[in-house]
């Protein structure tokens, strides 16, 4: 070591770095075997080349954390430096502040294998990261210490070569093992190597049997330093001091395992040196010692707990220093071990599935000498054992010769081994992965045209996860919008997986049932085409009678977007069927309105809407009937009794329109009704009349356009009859007169309100009187009115006729008889009586009694009547 930068290692000797003790220095390593016969142990030239795979060495970096474990009282570290300065002085790297990094414990009995120091992150071996545990297995004590607590042990850095020092205070020895372990926690067998440097006065070191001992190297110069005690396995060196870039105080040490034990002996302790146990320090050795050290460096030693030791007090406070380092005695051989890491290009995990294929350069050509081998745990592609040699120059290359599963691309790496000892090369190989198409197919279900406008969605079935099991899109996730056009679509590149493909809006016109179907992407399926039907919406307008149900052809309806305004509408015309079909009708609201009703009914201006929906569905379905009523005329013709209101059955109708006969009947017992009439003039004609009744007279009407039943009643007026008896007395004519002959008169007004007068006589034969006479005082003759329309004041009267006077009249019960005067000869029998008959409370059988007296009995009148027919023609 420098001597300048480590003057305060008055403690410091160095196994495996260096070490020097401040007793006195021995002669020599002389009465030693020599250190070739120590097992294991080779005296080699430098530059001698051993298996570079030992090239490994534990460092102590920038990202190692280290921890201390066990009872580190720190004492001895802390009042050294408050005192002294002595830890950053010799120790630059040591953190005085938090002791992160440096510690200091006292030792006893109860504290072996109890303190240990763990190093996270001590470097990487085979591309994996190195932990390491320093823990003090046992250690040995000077026997005349003066006090307990003058035993001490110092772990920290080094001197800013990063590599872990343990420092002893007042120990004879101590034995300290190192083991490796992963990052979870398990034992790693590593190989590796330790070089403890500036091995000098006297120091010793045994490697303790482990079973992990590879062997120890030295160049000749250091063997001749150095000496075996086979009696006590103990390599020692001469009494004389060195520095750490001195080859001559390197001994390098190969290991093979998880774990290296070695034990440490003070100078002091050199059974060929003389012992310093109680002799007080002479610093006027070291003329380059600080003054403040000179002053203070009884104090420096004087024990963990001691505030205060004379300097007179002899006590054994040497210390010795141990450690390594990296460089070696000998040359490792230039080999490397190749990690590949196969990633997803995209996510960056690791892949298994892959193949790799080592090459070797040769004078022929590249030589295969064989594949990576995958490891599962550590997710990564191994080869090791690649050496240089002077045939393959280090040439090497590395091809990835199958891709893993559903990943695609071409990867090497040619490189070349250069460096010293056992390198790791890291590669890292990505991959793209592989994907596939989804073709959507969509036509009409009925003619097989191409679709345009249908949506279909690509959503993922399951999770749709890499090789890795790296999720990328989790089930029911849409991946991938599409739209329909000219009757397919492809999707974008889509990882394998299973997906369902489904409509989500339908092309306009067509109904969306929102089917689906299921379809896997893989390897050996990266393109699917799937098939998709969809059946046109249907709307179909019928137009149907009202109540019935009839159909009706012809019928006008206009059609438009409500957006566009009924300017813009079409026309449409019920077929035979009562039906306007419309298909492939697009989203929107749509109105309908009848313009021009068939003949018969009524016009309905309502305007009507229904809705196309997204999906193509008509108010909410793809097939739908829309049926519009319409209502009619409805027209009665009833035929009734003036009087009594019951229908008159049996008479001969007809209903005309102007002159053409519309219809034609025979009267019922109820109303003849005429459904869907044309509105407009009519004429209702009773063309003959049933027995009994009068033939009424034709009623003209007017048809409305309404929903209401109009009725047309006729009525018929029943022909009536009342029979007129005169009677006088027998005794009082004179057929020389000629035969007594009266004149009545019917007069009055029928139901309907119409005029009507008829005139009947009645004549006294002397055959009818003789042939009736007996012993009857009055003689009688009658007349019967027929077909007199039923009225309900028909007045009855007799007309003035010579020589005879009124004198009294009688009559049925539906005659009412009004005397107004008494009678007498000359007065019209009108002024004397007013008879009226009511022919509607008797239709028949209604009789009147006059009864005449004669006033007069002169011979020069004659009575006489004569009755003309007169033939109508109709």
């Amino acid at each position: 070591m420098q001597w300048k930068s480590r003057i305060a290692a008055l403690l410091a000797g160095m196994l495996a770095i260096a070490g020097f003790s401040l007793a006195k220095p021995a002669e020599a390593a002389a009465g030693f075997a020599d250190i070739g016969t120590a097992p294991d142990t080779y005296v080699v030239e430098k530059g001698y080349e051993v298996d570079g795979d030992y090239i490994f060495t534990p460092e102590v970096t920038e990202q190692t954390r280290m921890t201390f474990h066990g009872t580190w009282d720190n004492t001895w570290c802390s009042r050294g430096q408050a005192n002294t300065g002595i830890i950053t002085t010799y120790w630059p790297k040591a953190d005085t502040a938090a002791w992160s990094n440096t510690r200091s414990a006292v030792l006893t009995d109860k504290k072996k294998g109890n303190l240990f120091v763990s190093f996270e992150n001590v470097g990487e071996y085979l591309g994996e990261q190195i932990n390491m545990r320093l823990t003090l297995k046992d250690w040995s004590y000077f026997d005349n210490l003066p006090y307990e607590d003058y035993a001490n042990v110092i772990v920290t850095t080094g001197y800013g070569d990063g590599y872990p020092v343990v420092d002893t205070v007042c120990l004879k020895s101590i034995t300290v093992e190192f083991s490796y372990y992963r990052q979870n926690g398990e034992s790693f067998p590593v190989r590796g190597h330790y070089t403890m440097n500036d091995l000098d006065y006297g120091q010793g070191f045994q490697v303790m049997e482990n079973g992990n001992t590879v062997g120890l190297y030295c160049t000749p110069d250091a063997a001749a330093r150095m000496g075996y005690d086979a009696g006590s396995g103990i390599i020692w060196s001469e009494n004389t001091g060195t520095t750490p870039e001195n080859t001559n105080g390197w001994v390098t040490y190969l290991f093979d395992g998880d774990r290296v034990t070695m034990k440490w002996w003070d100078g002091t302790t050199n059974p060929k040196t003389e012992l310093y146990q109680y002799k007080a320090a002479d610093v006027s050795r070291w003329p380059d010692l600080p003054e403040r050290l000179k002053t203070n460096m009884y104090r420096y030693y004087q024990g963990a707990s001691r505030t205060w030791v004379s300097q007179d007090v002899k006590s054994a406070w040497n210390s010795a220093e141990f450690g390594y380092f990296a460089e070696a005695a000998i040359k490792f051989s230039p080999k490397a071990n190749v990690v590949v890491t196969k990633t997803d290009g995209e996510t960056g995990e690791a892949l298994a599935g892959a193949a790799f294929t080592c090459y070797e350069w040769s004078e022929s050509g590249w030589k295969d000498i064989g594949s990576l081998s995958w490891d599962a745990e550590k997710k990564y592609y191994l080869k090791t054992g690649l050496e240089r040699t002077s045939a393959n120059q280090g040439k090497f290359k590395i091809v990835e010769t199958r891709n893993p599963s559903g990943y695609t691309g071409t990867w090497e790496k040619e490189f070349t081994i250069m460096e010293e000892g056992t390198v790791t090369l890291k590669y890292e190989a990505a991959n793209s992965r592989k994907t596939g198409k989804i073709t959507i197919r969509k036509s009409d279900a009925e003619n097989g045209a191409a679709v345009t406008g249908a949506v279909f969605q690509i959503i993922a079935g399951d999770d749709i996860r890499t090789v890795g099991g790296t999720v990328l899109a989790k089930a029911g996730t849409v991946v991938e919008t599409l739209t329909i056009n000219d009757g397919t679509a492809t999707s974008k590149n889509l990882e394998f997986g299973s997906y369902t493909v489904k409509e989500t809006a339908a092309a306009p016109g067509y109904v969306c049932t929102g089917q689906s179907q299921a379809v896997t992407l893989s390897d050996s399926q990266t393109e699917v085409t799937v098939e998709f039907k969809n059946t046109p919406n249907q709307l179909v307008l019928r137009k149907v009678s009202k109540n019935d149900g009839s159909v009706l052809e012809g019928v006008k309806f206009k059609l438009w977007l409500k957006t566009d305004g009924e300017e813009k509408a079409a026309v449409y015309r019920t077929d035979q069927n009562g039906e306007i079909t419309l298909r492939r009708l697009a989203a929107g609201t749509y109105c309908y309105r009848e313009t021009r009703p068939p003949e018969g009914y009524l016009p309905d201006d309502t305007v009507r809407e229904f809705t196309v929906g997204a999906d193509g569905k008509i108010n909410g379905q793809g097939a739908v009937v829309l049926t519009v009523e319409n209502d009619y005329i409805k027209l009665e013709l009833s035929k009734v009794d003036a009087s009594t209101g019951a229908y008159v059955p049996g008479a001969k109708m007809a209903l005309y329109q102007g002159n053409t006969k519309t219809a034609s009947w025979t009267s019922g017992t109820s109303a003849y009704r005429i459904d869907k009439i044309a509105p407009g003039e009519y004429t209702l004609v009773e063309e003959a009349a049933p027995d009994g009744y009068q033939q009424a007279e034709p009623v003209a009407f007017t048809v409305e356009n309404t929903s209401e039943v109009q009725k047309i009643i006729m009525k018929d007026l029943k022909y009536t009859d009342l029979t007129v008896v005169k009677k006088i007395r027998t005794d009082e004519i004179t057929w020389a007169h000629g035969n007594p002959t009266f004149l009545f008169t019917v007069e009055g007004k029928d139901l309907s309100g119409e005029n009507h007068r008829y005139q009947k006589f009645v004549t006294f034969t002397e055959e009818e009187v003789t042939k009736n006479a007996g012993e009857e005082e009055y003689a009688e003759a009658s007349v019967t009115f027929r077909n007199i329309p039923m009225g309900s004041a028909y007045e009855v009267s007799e007309l003035q006729t010579l020589r005879y006077g009124l004198t009294a009249v009688t009559g049925t019960d539906n005659v009412t008889i009004e005397k107004l005067s008494e009678p007498q000869y000359g007065q019209a029998p009108s002024e004397s009586f007013r008879v009226s008959a009511d022919l509607e409370q008797r239709p028949t059988g209604t009789s009147v009694t006059f009864e005449n007296r004669k006033y007069r009995w002169d011979d020069y009148s004659h009575s006489s009547i004569v009755e003309n027919i007169i033939p109508i023609k109709k």
